[in-house]
């Protein structure tokens, strides 16, 4: 495969311009040479990227999101399970 045409998949995290909501997305981009992603500005418009992660990363809570009542309760005891 030529250097040109390798791909990688990874996860970029960003925000849109028009918010300040935390998001990300799983895709496959080109590598250069030099070994960075290249992120076409088709994509990247719109956006403010925060990182380009290696591979598909499972996101568990970002800046934002929100926990209902009865699952913090259940939450509150685990994280105090888990630190005994």
């Amino acid at each position: 495969m030529s250097e040109l045409n390798h791909q990688q998949l990874v996860t970029v995290i960003y925000y849109e311009e028009a918010s300040l909501v935390i998001k990300h997305d799983i895709k496959t981009f080109k590598v250069s040479p030099n070994g960075r992603i290249v992120l076409p500005e088709c994509y990247k418009e719109g956006k403010s990227v925060i990182a380009v992660c290696e591979g598909k990363i499972n996101v568990l809570n970002k800046v934002g999101d929100r926990i209902l009542p009865n699952d913090a309760t259940n939450m509150q005891g685990q994280a105090l399970a888990s630190c005994h």
